[in-house]
């Protein structure tokens, strides 16, 4: 059947990365690490490196986490480094959890040049 709800999906996204032996970042917006990572085999969660914007996604509480606010490309490549699959470079792979809720708190013109701006910076960083 086609018909697959969209987190198994993406959680089978994430577990065929972990086991290819990549390091998968996770940016948490819309459910916490501990949730996200429900139901995934110890060693598929050990390769996962979470990025928590979930617990305070606005910034009230200023607790240094990542709000969608501050989000953008110079954000992302702070936090993951440069994706390119260079000979002594690890290939990375970047989860945002999820576009809907970044959606509901920016312009999808603005999160495609986030976006944009990330991979550009990503492959000369």
């Amino acid at each position: 059947s086609f018909e697959c709800e969209g987190r198994s999906l993406l959680k089978s996204f994430v577990t065929s990365a972990a086991l290819r032996g990549e390091c998968v970042h996770v940016f948490t917006f819309e459910l916490s690490d501990v949730e996200f990572s429900f139901g995934l085999d110890d060693g598929v969660r050990t390769r996962l490196q979470f990025h928590d914007g979930f617990s305070d996604p606005l910034d009230w509480e200023q607790m240094g986490m990542l709000p969608i606010r501050n989000l953008s490309g110079q954000e992302l490549v702070g936090c993951v480094g440069g994706v390119e699959a260079g000979p002594s470079q690890q290939p990375r792979t970047v989860v945002l959890d999820s576009l809907s809720s970044l959606l509901q708190h920016k312009p999808i013109s603005q999160l495609a040049r986030d976006l944009q701006d990330f991979q550009q910076r990503a492959a000369t960083a």
